[in-house]
C-alpha cells in the first residue's frame, strides 16, 4: 500500500458515499466499511445505498442486521481491502469483471457451468434449480454466476479440490426462508433461497462462506 499512498484521491465522506453508491451502480462492487460519527458510534458492514436527498446511507452486516446512517453525523469512513478496491481509491475506474458463467437463460448457465468445471478441473457436478418464474430470472442467474466464479476459485486449490470431488449434484431450491443458505447431504449440496426475495448486498461473500461452512 506505502507505493500508492500519495496517489489515494481524497474525498469528504460524502463524496466518498457517492462514490461508493457509482460504483455498486456500475460496476457491482462490494464495499465492505467502518462508519464512524461524532456520537463514537462505529458501524461496520458492507454498503447498501446512499440517498443524498434525505442524508442517510444504508449497510448491512453477516448477521443480517440493518444500520441506517445519517450522513450529518459521520466524521470518518474506512475501507476494508486496499488491493481489492485500490483502482477506486486511485480514483479510476474498476475493471468490470464478467463472470465467465453469463448466460441468457438459466438452462445455458447450468450448461456453462457443467462443461466448465469439467474441462478446467475434471469435476462432474449435476446442477439442477426449482421453476424459475420470468421476474426472478435475473435473481438466479446471478447465483449461478457466484457461485460458478466461487467454485472454479475452490476448485483452483488442490485441498479444497480434494472436498469438492465428493460432491455429485448442486441443488438450487426455492424455499421460504432468509438469506442464502447451504447444506451438504450426502454427496449433494443445497442452496436454499427464496426466490421472491432480494438478493443480499454481498452475494458473493455469502457464496463463498456458505460452499465453505458445507464442508
Amino acid at each position: 500500500m506505502k507505493n500508492y499512498i500519495n496517489d489515494i484521491v481524497l474525498s469528504s465522506p460524502k463524496q466518498l458515499l457517492e462514490r461508493f453508491q457509482q460504483s455498486k451502480s456500475d460496476y457491482g462492487t462490494e464495499f465492505h466499511i467502518t462508519i464512524a460519527d461524532r456520537y463514537n458510534n462505529r458501524y461496520s458492514g458492507f454498503f447498501v445505498k446512499f440517498d443524498s436527498e434525505l442524508k442517510i446511507v444504508l449497510l448491512t452486516d453477516k448477521e443480517h442486521e440493518i444500520s441506517f446512517i445519517n450522513t450529518d453525523s459521520i466524521v470518518n469512513i474506512a475501507i476494508y481491502d486496499f488491493a481489492k478496491h485500490e483502482r477506486f481509491l486511485l480514483g479510476q475506474e474498476p475493471i468490470k469483471q464478467v463472470s465467465a458463467f453469463k448466460a441468457d437463460t438459466v438452462e445455458d448457465c447450468l450448461a456453462l457451468l457443467k462443461s466448465t468445471l469439467q474441462k478446467t478441473h475434471s469435476l462432474d457436478f449435476n446442477f439442477t434449480v426449482d421453476e424459475v418464474k420470468p421476474a426472478n430470472l435475473d435473481k438466479i442467474k446471478a447465483i449461478l454466476e457466484a457461485l460458478g466464479d466461487t467454485l472454479m476459485e475452490v476448485a483452483s486449490d488442490d485441498f479444497s479440490k480434494e472436498y469438492l470431488s465428493q460432491i455429485t449434484d448442486f441443488y438450487i431450491k426455492n424455499e421460504a426462508r432468509d438469506g442464502i443458505r447451504f447444506r451438504k447431504t450426502n454427496t449433494t449440496i443445497l442452496v436454499r433461497f427464496n426466490f421472491e426475495e432480494e438478493l443480499p448486498a454481498d452475494l458473493q461473500t455469502k457464496i463463498e462462506n456458505g460452499i465453505n461452512d458445507a464442508f
